[in-house]
């Protein structure tokens, strides 16, 4: 009976502990403020997505914005392609100095309302 109720306590432990994954800083979005990037910029967030799609002369963007925190810029924005045979994918990309790091690409419908909501959820429209 005692091993009983020491398994019991641990799963409770256990169970509770997964409920910590809100409090964990790694897991939180930063605090974005809105801010315009250079032309620099801006063409290295181009070119990162543009690595991204399969026929990447085809391509045209709209609708770029962004935010910083600190030293990141988190940029929405959408492009146009030929391998998603013209339709508007939208896309969130993260730029660190020069280095750009998809953070979602639509595609899939499903993939488009990810890319869309993480970058309302960032705060940026």
């Amino acid at each position: 009976m005692k091993s009983l109720a020491m398994a019991f306590a641990c799963l409770s432990v256990l169970s509770l502990g997964g409920c910590a994954i809100f409090d964990d800083p790694v897991n939180k979005i930063p605090e974005i403020t809105a801010s315009d990037f250079t032309p620099a910029q801006e063409s290295a967030v181009k070119a990162g997505v543009l690595r991204l799609l399969s026929y990447p002369s085809d391509s045209a963007f709209t609708e770029l914005s962004g935010g910083r925190a600190g030293d990141v810029f988190y940029v929405c924005g959408k492009v146009k392609s030929r391998a998603s045979f013209g339709v508007v994918t939208p896309f969130m990309v993260k730029l660190t100095g020069s280095t750009v790091e998809p953070v979602s690409m639509g595609g899939a419908e499903y993939q488009n309302q990810i890319a869309i909501a993480l970058c309302h959820q960032y705060g940026i429209n």
